[in-house]
């Protein structure tokens, strides 16, 4: 018989850098981030990771006063784990996450399974250009 193996489900609720205009089910409101966050504890989440949202607009909103609202609900109605975060600058994280994570998943890769073969020397241009094209874009990032 199988081992069962015990599991811990993390639910990001509202997205990072997300707004109503790429999904009308983007929760914006206290109340619909609340109620999203609980309904993802109610189906199995151990875990919500939640972002502060502008109400009339749904952009993000770091400042303290735009969590303590849904924090307070999910509180009294869940035992959930949450995971609150400010994020980071979208002109930062993408090109760490678009660029630099490819580029850890293969050396990480080709460490704990060394290839049979020397990589071609195309591999090692891909991997060159994959740094250089994110260091570009942190570099010409737009300015804040």
């Amino acid at each position: 018989m199988a081992k069962k193996s015990k599991v811990i489900i993390t639910c990001a609720v509202t997205g990072s850098i997300h707004t109503p205009s790429m999904s009308p089910h983007l929760p914006i409101t206290s109340q619909q981030i609340a109620d999203a966050a609980i309904g993802a504890a109610e189906a199995g989440a151990a875990v919500v990771h939640l972002h502060a949202r502008n109400p009339q607009d749904g952009r993000p909103d770091q400042t303290p006063e735009a969590f303590a609202p849904f924090l307070k609900v999910i509180k009294q109605r869940s035992n959930v784990v949450v995971n609150i975060t400010t994020g980071g600058s979208p002109t930062i994280v993408m090109p760490l996450v678009f660029g630099g994570a490819p580029l850890i998943n293969v050396i990480s890769t080709m460490i704990m399974h060394p290839p049979k073969t020397a990589p071609s020397p195309m591999f090692y241009a891909g991997v060159l250009m994959a740094a250089a094209g994110a260091g570009m874009v942190l570099y010409y990032r737009p300015a804040p």
